[in-house]
């Protein structure tokens, strides 16, 4: 079996930014362990290299990185750091769910240049509101929340178009949200997959995911 890249000088060059991350964070991983987090200057080098970025839709200048691509990017930065790999990993595919929303909102998110991180288990409190909804709940392990701008949260809901609840996404900013310092962990300690309090927060309908209208379209509906 032959292995088969799309680009292999796109190849080289990822592979290049996945070895800076993994040995910057290989030399930083006792502190890691010992804060529950890696640390900023290893996020913003996640970020410097772009990698929150790589599967975006083509139109913002990315690549839309190849499968085989992606999962050796991983493993590399795996092989110096687990917890660097697995936030590589996280900040650069859990943030293509916002290309789901319309457009004004993905814009909004992806051009503010953070990282995106999302808990969907659907325990959320959805009440609604003149004008929109209160949201409310507890999540926990929330992967690099430290550092992100923007997070999903997951709820079960009723629409006046469907006959049952169902599961939902649900867009926040960070900044409004209560972030409680509770990873501990045996392994990944440097994710810090800290737990995120949602406590009465209002959103508006644009802000809602409906994960069966993804399913039934396949793209998103613009």
């Amino acid at each position: 079996m032959v292995t088969v890249f799309e680009n292999r000088t796109l190849y080289q060059e990822i592979m290049q930014k996945a070895k800076r991350i993994g040995e910057a964070a290989e030399s930083e991983a006792i502190d890691a362990d010992r804060n529950s987090t890696i640390s900023p200057r290893i996020a913003n080098i996640i970020r410097e290299e772009g990698i929150n970025r790589l599967i975006l839709p083509k139109e913002f200048g990315h690549p839309q990185l190849d499968w085989r691509t992606f999962v050796d990017m991983v493993s590399t930065v795996g092989y110096y750091n687990l917890s660097a790999a697995w936030l590589t990993y996280f900040f650069s595919a859990h943030n293509a769910w916002v290309c789901y929303y319309p457009k004004h909102i993905r814009d909004e998110v992806i051009n503010q240049g953070g990282f995106v991180a999302d808990v969907f288990a659907p325990i959320g409190k959805v009440e609604p509101v003149e004008g929109g909804y209160i949201v409310s709940g507890k999540y926990n392990f929330v992967s690099g929340i430290n550092y992100c701008d923007w997070v999903g949260v997951g709820a079960m809901m009723q629409f006046e178009d469907s006959e049952r609840p169902e599961r939902v996404g649900i867009l926040l900013k960070v900044s409004d949200l209560e972030i409680a310092r509770t990873w501990d962990s045996l392994g990944l300690r440097g994710s810090g997959s800290n737990t995120l309090i949602v406590d009465d927060v209002f959103v508006k309908p644009e802000a809602i995911l409906r994960f069966n209208k993804i399913i039934e379209k396949s793209q998103p509906p613009y």
